[in-house]
């Protein structure tokens, strides 16, 4: 399967259900903070623990953003649709594009 830009978000299906999400590849993303050492590769070139490579969840919590590593992978994945705003900025009409205008 052809993947999409590292850690741009997408629409994937995960084989039940519709989710955000990004395409993290091995030795990309830095663990930060607090984090499980048994669920992160180590390299020992530069003594950092990164994220596994893989399909993690985007869920967004007021301000606070989770991933979640999505364990059987996803089945595909397309881009997602562009924000109302940014349509709105643009000048474009959305009548019908989406529910409650």
């Amino acid at each position: 399967m052809e993947l999409p830009k590292a850690e741009h978000p997408v629409l994937a299906w995960d084989g039940v259900r519709w989710v955000r999400a990004i395409w993290v590849p091995k030795y990309t993303r830095e663990q930060g903070g607090d984090f499980d050492a048994e669920f992160s590769d180590y390299r020992d070139e530069d003594d950092v623990y990164y994220w596994p490579e893989g399909w993690y969840e985007l869920q967004h919590h007021g301000q606070d953003e989770m991933n979640w590593h999505i364990d059987g992978g996803i089945k595909c994945w397309q881009e997602l649709p562009p924000r109302p705003i940014d349509e709105i900025e643009q000048g474009k009409h959305l009548k019908g594009a989406c529910h409650g205008n």
